[in-house]
């Protein structure tokens, strides 16, 4: 007998007849319904184990609805906290693994749900076919040294935290039993990184972006509010329509997006409210609201999490058709928008909001520091 998706009423509980009825309001929660009886359950597919989860959770009348309701939220809360369920009899692969950790940082809003799924498939998607337990010290210093050459120390760092991660995951769910392997390679933390667009580069830049190459696509718009904005550009990649409010200049990114656990409150420039204001109008525009896409920057290959997830490659385009040789990141954007608000005198603890920090020494770390633009134009005077 198929299940029937239903909401769940107190009176209806005592009159539905026999099939297994699951709660559209609570997660997980089952009424089951036979000629003599009328029982809550819990019940959960596992991904991992390849199993569902079941939990009786007692008889009508002696539990009533908003009690059932209750004990499968609280059962729902324990699995996450214990790590879900039983050790599986084997080992599961990696792929299987970071599936659910992605799942549960989807659930948990703890960081941006698609932060492992990216990393892993962009230096690790080889391996997800294999256990973790295949994954020896020196195959990760080798991938190490790979994604240092291709990426730089940055990224191979940023993999190297991921892939601990996933193996910390793997021994709290109790689904790994071996070494952390990961945390046997060193991490490689660069200086902290002080490159900045000088005035020259920075109109270069600018001008490039106006080619028809870049403006017919998201590159222009992407790009102008990076430098207008100063956020991280994975912020932007995933900012959402509702999350703007264009009439007062303001945007919100809630704090499950934010690497501070903080929402952040991103003032917008006049210029900034233009452009979006015509991507509003075009991009996102269709026959009706409903149908409009949710994102500021939907993804333009129809990536899994359907929004712009890498604009690294657009950006090296970018710098080659702006001429800029120097060794430049997506990154350096926020950090040249920072130091122009310094060279300003504009105050650290307004600098610090604006680009979210959560205290004045991390801004002072970052962007302290006076541009050679701006000497040049002291010794002028």
């Amino acid at each position: 007998m198929p299940t029937i998706q239903k909401k769940l009423t107190p009176a209806s509980v005592f009159t539905l007849p026999p099939g297994d009825y699951q709660d559209t309001t609570t997660k997980y929660l089952y009424l089951y319904v036979s000629a003599l009886h009328r029982s809550w359950g819990y019940y959960r597919w596992d991904p991992l184990k390849k199993q569902p989860i079941r939990k009786a959770l007692g008889k009508l009348p002696d539990v009533d609805l908003e009690a059932a309701r209750t004990a499968a939220e609280d059962y729902r809360k324990e699995l996450a906290i214990e790590g879900g369920r039983a050790k599986p009899e084997k080992e599961p692969k990696i792929k299987a693994l970071l599936d659910d950790y992605t799942a549960k940082l989807k659930l948990e809003k703890k960081k941006q749900w698609f932060w492992a799924e990216d990393i892993f498939g962009r230096v690790y998607s080889d391996w997800f076919d294999r256990p973790l337990s295949a994954l020896t010290r020196v195959m990760i210093e080798d991938r190490q040294r790979e994604i240092t050459a291709e990426r730089g120390f940055a990224a191979a760092t940023r993999a190297l935290k991921a892939l601990r991660a996933l193996f910390n995951y793997a021994e709290k769910r109790e689904v790994y039993a071996g070494k952390n392997t990961a945390k046997l390679v060193d991490l490689v933390e660069s200086e902290p990184r002080r490159r900045v667009l000088t005035a020259a580069e920075k109109a270069a830049f600018l001008d490039a972006l106006n080619t028809p190459e870049f403006t017919t696509t998201y590159v222009s718009d992407f790009f102008r509010l990076l430098l207008l904005t100063g956020v991280r550009w994975g912020n932007l990649c995933s900012a959402r329509w509702d999350e703007m409010s264009l009439d007062e200049g303001m945007w919100i990114i809630p704090a499950a997006k934010s690497k501070s656990g903080y929402a952040m409150e991103i003032g917008l420039r006049p210029e900034a409210v233009d452009i979006l204001r015509k991507r509003l109008d075009t991009v996102a525009a269709p026959a009706t609201v409903t149908e409009r896409s949710p994102w500021v920057f939907p993804s333009p290959k129809k990536s899994s999490v359907g929004h712009l997830v890498e604009p690294s490659f657009a950006f090296a385009r970018v710098l080659e058709m702006a001429e800029i040789k120097a060794h430049t990141t997506v990154h350096d954007l926020r950090r040249s928008f920072g130091s122009e608000l310094v060279n300003k005198n504009v105050s650290l603890s307004i600098v610090a909001k604006a680009l979210g920090h959560r205290t004045i020494q991390t801004t002072q770390k970052h962007y302290g520091h006076v541009s050679v633009d701006a000497v040049k134009a002291a010794l002028a005077l």
